[in-house]
């Protein structure tokens, strides 16, 4: 079969990386590689041949040049190595989050803002060929095509909504679906900006880079025998606050608490909670 030499012919995974690895480097440099590879990359206007001084090979032959060569991208080489990058990202994320998976969809990922807020919704579709998937929230009685790249993938099944209305209280967790804090807001942005002045969420942000938001349903904020929740202030030995947590109860307060404030509270002697 012979050689596909579109301009817009996909990369093999070989030459994605010879692609990649010339997109990282600072004059767009391509590392070694077979001849036939080269000979394929070029008929497809992806690279062009310099010499040692970063002078077009083609006319400096026709001068006499006899020296050391080597082939850096054009534009189009640039822009096809965004292509397979951008292929294999989506790739990635296709095989953590498959059809018939739960995510968390995220409205700063998402150009379009699709939904307003961060939600959980079930991915019930393969990614089309612009990258999105059919997602299906409240219940079912949502349903929408969202960017695949504005999902992550639920690590804690206890995040896929539960019964109830939406209440005001959020649930903040680092990317890993461990709880950091709960706040009261009635709109992404504040639950945010509220979850952002807790010493415990802003070292997860530090470390992490990331924090997950979403609201709590009536049947999540109340125990089964319907004991009422509060709030409580977890504070260190010398006062300091580390986090807030909603719970019934001191013990319950403590289970809720995440392992970094449990660790904090160990090396500081103890935690209050008040």
């Amino acid at each position: 079969m012979p050689t596909n030499t579109s301009v817009n012919a996909a990369p093999s995974d070989h030459q994605g990386a010879l692609l990649l690895a010339a997109l990282a480097h600072s004059t767009h440099r391509v590392p070694g590689a077979t001849g036939r590879t080269y000979g394929i990359m070029v008929r497809r206007g992806w690279v062009k041949e310099y010499t040692a001084a970063g002078k077009l090979a083609g006319p400096a032959r026709l001068l006499g040049y006899t020296g050391f060569t080597h082939f850096r991208l054009t534009d189009r080489g640039i822009i096809a190595a965004q292509r397979f990058r951008n292929a294999q990202e989506l790739r990635a994320l296709a095989a953590d989050m498959p059809a018939e998976s739960f995510a968390v969809y995220r409205p700063e990922f998402d150009p379009g803002k699709t939904l307003r807020e961060t939600t959980a919704v079930f991915i019930s579709t393969r990614p089309d060929e612009t990258g999105r998937v059919r997602a299906i929230f409240d219940g079912g009685r949502g349903d929408v095509r969202v960017p695949l790249r504005a999902l992550e993938p639920i690590a804690d099944r206890r995040m896929v909504p539960a019964d109830g209305a939406p209440t005001d209280t959020w649930t903040i967790t680092d990317r890993h679906g461990a709880e950091l804090a709960q706040v009261h807001a009635d709109s992404y942005p504040a639950a945010r900006t509220a979850a952002e002045q807790l010493p415990a969420v802003a070292a997860a942000i530090q470390q992490d880079g990331r924090l997950r938001c979403r609201r709590l349903r009536t049947s999540e904020t109340t125990t089964a025998i319907g004991a009422p929740f509060r709030w409580w202030s977890v504070l260190d030995r010398a006062g300091n606050e580390l986090t807030r947590v909603h719970a019934t109860d001191p013990e319950s307060a403590r289970t809720a608490l995440s392992p970094a404030v449990r660790k904090a509270g160990s090396r500081a002697g103890g935690l209050i909670f008040a």
